[in-house]
C-alpha cells in the first residue's frame, strides 16, 4: 500500500511539473506582455510560414480567403519586450511570419500565435523551440517542426511532417501520408483511410489506428516492448516479440514504425 501511494505521489508531481512548465513557456509568469492583430488576404491554396521561438502556435482552418493572427509577446520585463519583434511579408499566395528577438533575451520571453487560414492552406513551414504546435481543419500538407513540446493535428487531409524531441506527436481524423518522429515522447496516429506512415520515437509507445479492413505492407520494430496488432497478418520473414513484417489484408501503403523502450500497437477505429 505503501508503494502504491508513493508511486502515484510521484506521478502526480510529475503531472504538476510538467504543467508547470508548459505554463512558464507559454508565457503565464511573464509580467510583461504585449497583444497584437494582423489580418491578410490569402488565396485558398495558398502558403504560410511561421517562425517562433519560445512559444506555442495554434493554426486552424477557416472558410475566408484572409489569415488572421492574434497573438500574445512575453518577457520578464517590459525593457525586454521591447527587444521582441513579429515581422510578416505578405502576397496574394503566401504569408510570412517570424519572431524576431534579441541575442540579450537568451532564454527569456518569447510569442503565443493563434492562427486562422483558408482550410485549403499549404503549410508550408511551421517551426518554433520550446512551446506546442497544434493545427486544426487545414487540408493541404503540413511541416511541423518544434522542440520541448507536443505535436497534435486534427483533421490534416494532406501530406503530414512533424517532428519534435520531448514531446508527443497526436494526430486525428488525418487521410494523407505522415511522416513522424520524436523522442522521449509517444506518437498517437488516426487514420480516415490508409496512407503512407513512417513514424520513429524512442522512449515511448507507437499507437495506429486504422479503418476496419485496411490493407497495408507492414514493418514494425520495438526493443523493450510489444507488438500488437487487430488485423490478421500475413508474415514475410521473421515475426518476433520486437519484430513484425508483412501484409495486412490484401496488402497496401507502407507502415514503417520504429520505437525503443515502448510498445507498437496497430488497431482497428
Amino acid at each position: 500500500m505503501r508503494t502504491r501511494l508513493g508511486i502515484a505521489t510521484l506521478a502526480s508531481i510529475s503531472v504538476l511539473l510538467q504543467s508547470c512548465a508548459e505554463l512558464a513557456l507559454d508565457g503565464a509568469w511573464n509580467s510583461a506582455q504585449e497583444d497584437f492583430h494582423y489580418t491578410y488576404p490569402l488565396n485558398a491554396g495558398g502558403r504560410l510560414e511561421v517562425e517562433n521561438q519560445n512559444g506555442l502556435i495554434d493554426i486552424s482552418g477557416w472558410d475566408q480567403n484572409m489569415v488572421d493572427i492574434t497573438g500574445t509577446k512575453y518577457a520578464s520585463t517590459s525593457d525586454r519586450l521591447k527587444e521582441l519583434r513579429v515581422e510578416t511579408s505578405t502576397s496574394p499566395g503566401s504569408v510570412s511570419v517570424r519572431t524576431v528577438r534579441s541575442d540579450s533575451l537568451w532564454g527569456n520571453g518569447g510569442v503565443r500565435y493563434s492562427i486562422r487560414v483558408p482550410r485549403r492552406t499549404e503549410l508550408s513551414r511551421i517551426v518554433s523551440s520550446n512551446g506546442r504546435i497544434q493545427i486544426d481543419g487545414v487540408e493541404g500538407t503540413a511541416r511541423l517542426r518544434t522542440s520541448n513540446g507536443a505535436i497534435r493535428a486534427l483533421g490534416a487531409k494532406g501530406a503530414l511532417e512533424a517532428e519534435t524531441s520531448n514531446g508527443a506527436v497526436e494526430a486525428t481524423d488525418i487521410s494523407g501520408p505522415a511522416t513522424v518522429h520524436t523522442s522521449n515522447g509517444r506518437i498517437e496516429l488516426t487514420f480516415d483511410t490508409v496512407a503512407e506512415v513512417r513514424a520513429g520515437t524512442s522512449n515511448g509507445a507507437i499507437t495506429l489506428r486504422l479503418p476496419a479492413g485496411a490493407g497495408a505492407a507492414v514493418r514494425a520494430r520495438t526493443s523493450n516492448g510489444a507488438i500488437q496488432s487487430d488485423f490478421d497478418v500475413t508474415a514475410h520473414g521473421v515475426i518476433s516479440k520486437h519484430r513484425l513484417e508483412g501484409t495486412l489484408g490484401a496488402g497496401g501503403p507502407l507502415l514503417d514504425l520504429s520505437t525503443s523502450n515502448g510498445p507498437i500497437r496497430v488497431l482497428r477505429r
